[in-house]
């Protein structure tokens, strides 16, 4: 069955996400298209061990409401298999995502981590993609920060170390490296939908790019984030 989640933590109750705790020490996987595999609902989430997002336009590790989601695991870590799908996705002020520990994209058009209206997220170890056409962090809206401060790693062409779009903040801090091997990829990408929205990106960290860049590179690009974004916000209208 789609749209369906593997562990639901919702705190209705006026304490705090540390009044909710759910600790991952097992393996959690989504087979159907717009699952989640753990949804956090003002509360505390750790990933230890394994999430495989196989689905299709699915989500390893959801959070809003002020909720704290967070990736420790680096040997299994979470495996986004599933084409347009995301590792990890904050949402809503006061919601934080955190990757200590690895996120693999092996699903074309997947998102390592994903955040809007005003959450943040930060990758403190590695998210790599072996696949074209995915993205390693991704935010959008004002208030919105995405922080690089370790390792993005992108194999195949037309990919996106980092996406900012419409007023986010994303910086690649100083010990950020995002490697891009393949053609027709791009370090830090910013797009504005509109003349009133702003685009804020800063590189204090390494970008290398050893892929050729061709004349059509930037049509590309744009084409492939814009299909990303848009089934990115049509997955979240249903959850």
């Amino acid at each position: 069955m789609k749209e369906s989640v593997g562990i639901y933590a919702k705190n209705s109750s006026a304490n705090g996400k540390g009044n909710l705790v759910v600790d991952n020490s097992g393996t959690v996987i989504t087979s159907k298209e717009k699952s989640v595999g753990i949804f956090g609902e003002k509360a505390t989430v750790a990933n230890n061990k394994t999430i495989e997002v196989n689905g299709q336009e699915s989500i390893g590790i959801f959070g809003e409401l002020g909720s704290e989601i967070k990736n420790t695991s680096t040997n299994e870590g979470i495996k986004v298999i599933g084409e347009s799908s995301t590792g990890m996705y904050a949402t809503g002020l006061g919601t934080t995502g955190e990757n200590t520990g690895k996120i693999v994209l092996s699903g074309e058009r997947a998102t390592g981590m994903g955040a809007a209206n005003s959450a943040v997220i930060t990758n403190e170890k590695e998210i790599s993609g072996t696949v074209k056409n995915v993205i390693g962090m991704y935010g959008t809206d004002s208030g919105t920060q995405v922080k690089n401060r370790k390792d993005i790693k992108l194999l195949k062409e037309n990919s996106t170390g980092i996406f900012a779009k419409d007023d986010a903040v994303a910086e690649n801090e100083s010990n950020g490296n995002i490697e891009i091997a393949e053609k027709n990829s791009v370090g830090m990408f910013g797009l504005a939908s509109s003349t009133s929205k702003n685009i804020n990106l800063t590189n204090a960290g390494t970008i290398t790019l050893k892929g050729k860049n061709q004349q059509e590179f930037l049509l590309v690009m744009l084409r492939v984030l814009l299909e990303v974004v848009f089934i990115q916000d049509q997955l979240l209208i249903h959850l």
